[in-house]
């Protein structure tokens, strides 16, 4: 672990932010953290333009995968495995394979991207759980294991 991120654990857990090795933050990505928080080993590679925000007292477990959300909510629980945010297959072209758009260029109106998803206070997410884009899901939610 580098020093500057040996650096950025220590100065987040005296203000009650509690990352674990193996946390990965997309470049150039900005988060607003409420604390006290705890996150272990996830992904957070959002390239929404939007500025994500969790709330305090929640936790993230180990190998959670965020490509997009808006925001997490204060009290969460979230299991491990997480898929969140994840953008779908165009289903309107030739074919949904990636050489029908790869080249296109991002903003093509034939991707549509949805909203990021949107999590309420107080949800408890099992593992193995994928929310799509365009989800919110309403405070004091239970998503079982597995859920899509």
């Amino acid at each position: 672990m580098s020093l500057l991120m040996s650096l950025l654990k220590y100065r987040l857990k005296r203000v009650g932010i509690d990352i674990s090795n193996g946390l990965y933050l997309a470049p150039a990505m900005s988060i607003d953290l409420e604390a006290p928080l705890s996150m272990h080993k996830i992904d957070l590679n959002t390239r929404s333009g939007i500025i994500p925000r969790i709330g305090a007292h929640t936790y993230i477990r180990s190998g959670c995968h965020f490509t997009a959300f808006q925001e997490i909510g204060r009290f969460c629980s979230i299991g491990p495995s997480l898929r969140c945010g994840d953008p779908n297959h165009p289903l309107n072209l030739v074919s949904t394979h990636p050489f029908a758009y790869q080249h296109r260029p991002p903003d093509d109106a034939v991707r549509k991207i949805k909203d990021p998803p949107k999590i309420g206070h107080d949800v408890w997410i099992g593992s193995n759980v994928i929310i799509l884009s365009g989800v919110n899901i309403a405070t004091g939610a239970v998503i079982a294991a597995g859920a899509v």
